[in-house]
């Protein structure tokens, strides 16, 4: 390259109007201030805190090099990387002439040398300027790469924890669904509660640990067959277990099913084990309805789940089960979607009593009995 021809002049005495000093801003590190003092005080931009410097689809026909404080750099609304003084700021864009593919924001008081597309043409004949353009440009490459790889790190991490709640399957789904599991909506669903049978008084005779290893190896048994049929396991309580379906959008006849499917082999399964050396026996409750779903608590613990209505009767269904004589009960908002077939291995009862709600009907399926009908 060779050098711009200007007109060898103090930098006191600028070609356009008065001269900014842009002695510590790496991208005029070594220029002669002769050529530098194209750079005037109409260059400047002065920005308070949250005001915005320029917006994703803008028309980049300048270049910013940050003078003072720093920026945020954000896609939709999601934070992707700050600057400090010294980096420039949507250089890429700049160099292609292609739209602004971010939003850039002041946080706290910010400065910036704002140079027009003909002004930067002029400067990168400078062979000072534009070796320091490069290396500025390629640093700052090497920080977004860095930042996206700790990014993508800390998402795995995150990810992998919620990998406990789902199925590999599952989780891939919502994966390539682009949905945000953790943003609060509602949403259709169907929840499963289970619950031993007379636990208390059966873990009354074990130590703490025959507790802990017993119970380890049902909740393992219990989170595959979750995970099998396509349910999330929400979260254990003492020996309790709360699943949902319907966190991956469904149709209402097929989460139905797969709860229903789970619940009739979780109770199979557990009949077929033993704790604290007698057979072990469970209750489930089933229903279905519009719940609350999303990360919920405060900065110092938060938790995916779901709330509402339809949860709590869950709860009580599973409870009801007992005094019916049944291992599973469900409510009648998912024995009414399930298919002729599986209603077909009902029993109704009308008019069951339930704590804190109207009297319910209540269907319940045993492995022993199928002389029901809905």
């Amino acid at each position: 390259m060779t050098s711009l021809s200007f007109q060898q002049q103090p930098a006191t005495t600028p070609a356009f109007g008065w001269t900014v000093d842009v002695s510590e801003i790496p991208l005029f590190r070594g220029v002669d201030r002769a050529i530098a003092s194209v750079i005037t005080r109409d260059m400047l931009r002065v920005y308070r805190h949250d005001d915005v410097i320029y917006r994703t689809g803008e028309l980049a026909s300048h270049l910013f090099a940050l003078k003072k404080g720093r920026v945020s750099v954000a896609v939709d609304g999601q934070l992707l990387t700050t600057h400090g003084v010294g980096d420039l700021i949507g250089a890429q864009a700049f160099v292609d002439r292609a739209p602004r593919g971010a939003t850039v924001t002041a946080v706290g008081d910010v400065e910036t040398v704002c140079i027009p597309h003909l002004i930067v043409e002029r400067l990168l004949g400078d062979r000072a300027f534009s070796r320091n353009f490069l290396c500025v440009l390629s640093q700052q490459l090497n920080d977004a790469a860095r930042d996206r790889a700790e990014r993508y790190q800390h998402e795995r991490l995150l990810f992998s924890e919620f990998r406990a709640h789902v199925s590999e399957e599952v989780a891939q789904r919502l994966l390539n669904s682009g949905l945000d599991y953790g943003k609060p909506r509602r949403i259709p669903a169907v929840i499963l509660f289970s619950d031993i049978r007379n636990f208390t008084p059966r873990s009354a005779a074990l130590d703490p640990e025959d507790i802990a290893m017993q119970l380890s190896d049902y909740f393992d048994e219990v989170v595959d067959m979750i995970h099998k049929h396509g349910g999330m396991v929400d979260k254990f309580i003492g020996d309790a277990v709360m699943a949902v379906w319907g966190f991956v959008p469904a149709p209402a006849e097929e989460l139905a099913t797969s709860a229903y499917s789970c619940a009739r082999d979780m109770i199979v399964a557990a009949s077929e084990r033993a704790f604290a050396g007698a057979p072990l026996s469970i209750g489930v409750g089933l229903n279905a309805g519009e719940v609350f779903m999303g990360n919920v608590g405060g900065r110092g613990k938060r938790q995916f789940t779901v709330l509402g209505n339809p949860v709590n009767m869950a709860a009580r269904f599973e409870s009801a089960s007992k005094s019916l004589g049944a291992p599973l009960a469900l409510g009648e908002s998912v024995a009414q979607t399930l298919s002729a077939h599986d209603q077909k291995s009902l029993r109704a009862f009308h008019g069951v009593p339930i704590k804190g709600a109207q009297p319910q009907t209540i269907y319940t399926w045993s492995p022993r009995d199928n002389r029901g009908r809905v």
